[in-house]
């Protein structure tokens, strides 16, 4: 979902090193961190992927910290 959020320019990454390699998100086992432009369209994009994903898997979504700056 991340991935055709980037592609129709609806979240805008981070763009790092050399090459301009643009991150948007990092998963390990159950965790997820976003990483992104300070936006509200940012803000707005990750707020549906997530309820589309609660909507879709019946998961407990769990939002323990945002970090903006």
């Amino acid at each position: 979902m991340m991935r055709e959020a980037m592609e129709k320019k609806l979240f805008k990454g981070f763009s790092i090193g050399r090459n301009n390699v643009e991150i948007s998100i990092l998963q390990y086992a159950d965790d997820t961190i976003f990483f992104g432009e300070t936006s509200m369209e940012n803000v707005k994009a990750i707020k549906v992927i997530l309820w589309s994903f609660k909507l879709y898997k019946g998961s407990k979504l769990t939002l323990q910290r945002v970090v903006l700056g």
